[in-house]
């Protein structure tokens, strides 16, 4: 006996593939910052948006630079290098706020904000208090390595 498995399932079920499919969030890549001139690779954590800092003037010199200037002791022995700095930021497509964002050149963790001005530019701002903020702009500078995105 063959088993008939109507058009229409067989069409639903190419067309819509089972589970969920993440999509890459359009800031996904390697960004430029002033802070150092760091290099920090945006990327999807889950249904939120994280980055690691991947490179800076100061890492080129001396990459085994441990995390010094944190203001808690206890993680103070850990390596900056691919340290995430950006995290569970939320929203998009052009802005993503709610997170955090981390700057080792100080050892401050800020609230974070993150703005599309265009394709390759983004108005990153941190918060100490609602209304004592910074902003600064990162450059785009590539695709992450194996991304598709771009």
């Amino acid at each position: 006996m063959k088993l008939a498995i109507p058009a229409f399932v067989l069409a639903a079920l190419i067309l819509c593939p089972l589970g969920s499919r993440s999509v890459a969030s359009p800031v996904d890549g390697v960004w430029h910052s002033p802070d150092d001139n760091a290099e920090i690779e945006l990327f999807d954590c889950g249904d939120k948006l994280c980055g690691r800092l991947l490179s800076s003037d100061h890492l080129k010199a001396h990459p085994e630079t441990a995390d010094l200037r944190n203001t808690n002791t206890a993680l103070r022995s850990r390596q900056i290098k691919g340290l995430v700095i950006v995290s569970a930021l939320s929203g998009g497509p052009t802005t993503w706020r709610g997170g955090k964002l981390y700057r080792p050149l100080d050892g401050h963790t800020y609230d974070g904000k993150l703005e599309v001005v265009d394709t390759k530019t983004l108005k990153v701002t941190g918060c100490v208090f609602a209304g004592l903020c910074d902003s600064q702009t990162w450059i785009w500078i590539r695709p992450s390595q194996g991304s598709t995105n771009r």
